[in-house]
């Protein structure tokens, strides 16, 4: 049974249309540490922020990106996790 995936509870994330033409900023407050991403990875923190989904659902919702590479990465970098 896949678990369902989270939001780290000391990120806030923001997309800047304006800086950079286009991105997303992913802000770790506990660490300091600051993501920089493009508009798909906003779109997909959005989506697992507002839903309660597995990794296969949210491959579903963006079927024609590199979701499973951008959560994985965020995963590791503590972005996102796993509900308990």
């Amino acid at each position: 049974m896949m678990k369902n995936l989270v939001i780290s509870k000391h990120i806030h994330f923001r997309y800047e249309s304006k800086i950079l033409g286009g991105k997303t900023f992913i802000f770790h407050l506990e660490t300091s540490k600051i993501l920089i991403a493009d508009k798909m990875a906003y779109e997909i923190l959005k989506c697992i922020k507002s839903n309660t989904l597995t990794m296969e659902r949210l491959s579903n919702i963006f079927p024609n990106s590199d979701c499973n590479e951008f959560v994985t990465n965020m995963i590791e970098n503590g972005v996102v996790g796993y509900a308990h």
